[in-house]
């Protein structure tokens, strides 16, 4: 594990606690010097609209993460990946040799939360790199 941080992958969804994440790690980026790359993922490979949509029209979860950073989009790496939230998380830090996962928080109770909450554990369990999750 490198001891710098040059890369960060922020997965993104559009939500206020994605975009606090996104703010966060841009600041943390531009203290490092270090890359943001922003991650959304979609459930399944065959949404070919959703994903055109996305890229093309630069709105939705990256725009929303984009606004928090204080970026255009054009200015930010930004990746779509299906499937699995986790395996796609860890699939694409690998690929972008990620040195931090920047995760934002909703602010909900673990009961309220079961689904992300229980997606930040796993990262947190199975993740090769550094993770931080941004609280509200």
């Amino acid at each position: 594990m490198s001891e710098s941080i040059t890369a960060l992958l922020v997965p993104v969804d559009g939500s206020e606690g994605s975009a606090r994440g996104a703010r966060y790690a841009a600041e943390l980026a531009d203290l490092a010097g270090a890359t943001v790359t922003l991650l959304h993922i979609l459930p399944a490979a065959d949404d070919y609209d959703a994903a055109e949509d996305l890229l093309d029209a630069r709105r939705g979860p990256f725009a929303v993460a984009c606004d928090a950073m204080g970026r255009s989009v054009d200015e930010v790496d930004h990746r779509i990946a299906y499937g699995e939230p986790v395996a796609a998380i860890m699939r694409t830090a690998r690929e972008v040799e990620a040195d931090l996962i920047v995760l934002g928080s909703r602010g909900l109770t673990p009961d309220e939360d079961g689904w992300s909450a229980s997606v930040s554990r796993r990262i947190l369990s199975q993740a090769a790199c550094p993770v931080l999750v941004v609280p509200n």
